[in-house]
């Protein structure tokens, strides 16, 4: 995700703020902790990340 969102020019603040606008309940340090594996992603919120970023699920499941 994090990879993603830098890529695309965005500030984590920006990018919690169009999470939220999504239905996505998180605050800028949950992004935080989610962006760096310490904080679980729940399923509905893995179809709003996907959005946001413009990609698909598969995308975000994938290992590098």
């Amino acid at each position: 995700v994090s990879r993603l969102r830098k890529s695309a020019g965005i500030s984590q603040k920006q990018f919690a703020a169009k999470l939220q606008c999504r239905g996505m309940d998180i605050c800028e340090s949950s992004l935080s902790r989610l962006e760096s594996q310490t904080r679980r992603v729940q399923d509905r919120e893995l179809l709003i990340l996907a959005d946001a970023l413009g990609v698909t699920v598969a995308t975000l499941l994938k290992r590098d």
